[in-house]
């Protein structure tokens, strides 16, 4: 979740399907401070991300959730265009060799 993306305070941050906040870094986006809090309708936007993504081996899935709605934003193939880096190294590795599977 890339927050405040085109201010001065931008964040990047990961969480698995519990909300659990993940330590994985996002380019070189800072995590927040603190967590954000747990969408309301977390289930809603889960549900939408694996229809979205059903039909591909991999597929960033942009949704917004503002008051209790989901909306699309875009599929994205190769976010940071393939290469931007994730933190710690091993994540990187183990998500880059995810997506090297079937190629």
């Amino acid at each position: 979740m890339i927050s405040d993306r085109f201010g001065n305070n931008t964040h990047g941050d990961v969480y698995d399907v519990h909300w659990s906040h993940l330590d994985i870094a996002i380019g070189y986006y800072a995590h927040s401070a603190a967590p954000a809090p747990r969408p309301v309708n977390l289930e809603s936007i889960l549900e939408t991300a694996t229809v979205l993504s059903e039909d591909f081996d991999y597929v960033r899935v942009d949704l917004y959730a503002p008051d209790n709605e989901v909306y699309f934003g875009k599929l994205t193939f190769t976010p940071g265009t393939g290469v931007l880096p994730f933190g710690p190294e091993k994540v990187d590795y183990e998500w880059g060799a995810i997506a090297h599977i079937d190629a």
